[in-house]
């Protein structure tokens, strides 16, 4: 950000893994610098990088970056994909087929999904409305067992580039002359259940949605 707009390389060269859920992260971050003229190029991801190039092969971000490649979509992962503010039926059924319907998510029953995808299209929701965000980019991968002492795992995360949580609570305890919070205060007033910084009531989705993690002992 120092620099003028200019080219950019990222560069893979020494890069072993990467974790395909961040896929969301990085995404966002090539859309912004893309958005304010710097002209993005992907270096070095191929023998070195073989691993990596099938990781962001199989979730469809080289894809979405429109870089060409031969390895398949793979059920295992989650594909990455970029919303705007006016898809919100595409990211609900989004979410069902990518996420909910999957054979590697836990076992739940149909009611219980449902709420699930109400509960993650708070978020969505959320990110538009308290971010004030253009997009929102989401991501994720199933990572088997590798071993009986570690347990698989179904990592998701979703990304906008919006105003933050820690701005958006403090305005609103400004608002009831309250005192200002830090942000790991500000995330965890925001995730219990009832409170919200809407005029109308709200607050539901996170304590859906935390339940259901910490039940299947995973970790928000």
């Amino acid at each position: 950000k120092k620099y003028p707009p200019s080219k950019i390389g990222i560069d893979y060269l020494k890069c072993r893994r990467f974790d395909a859920n961040l896929s969301s992260a990085l995404g966002a971050i090539l859309d912004l610098l893309t958005n304010e003229g710097y002209e993005i190029w992907i270096l070095n991801i191929g023998k070195s990088a073989a691993g990596v190039r099938r990781t962001l092969t199989r979730n469809g971000f080289l894809r979405a970056f429109n870089v060409k490649t031969d390895n398949q979509e793979r059920e295992n992962f989650i594909l990455y994909r970029k919303f705007s503010t006016t898809e919100q039926e595409d990211f609900k059924k989004y979410i069902w087929e990518d996420l909910i319907n999957k054979q590697k998510f836990p076992k739940h029953t149909k009611a219980a999904g449902e709420s699930i995808q109400e509960s993650i299209f708070e978020i969505y929701n959320n990110s538009i409305i308290h971010g004030s965000c253009s997009h929102v980019y989401c991501c994720g991968e199933y990572i088997p067992s590798k071993s009986n002492l570690i347990p698989p795992t179904l990592d998701m995360t979703i990304v906008n580039l919006g105003t933050t949580i820690e701005d958006n609570v403090n305005n609103y305890m400004t608002i009831l002359n309250k005192e200002q919070m830090s942000s790991c205060e500000c995330i965890e007033w925001a995730i219990m259940e009832g409170n919200t910084t809407k005029k109308v009531p709200g607050g539901l989705g996170f304590p859906m949605i935390c339940n259901f993690i910490f039940r299947n002992h995973g970790k928000l």
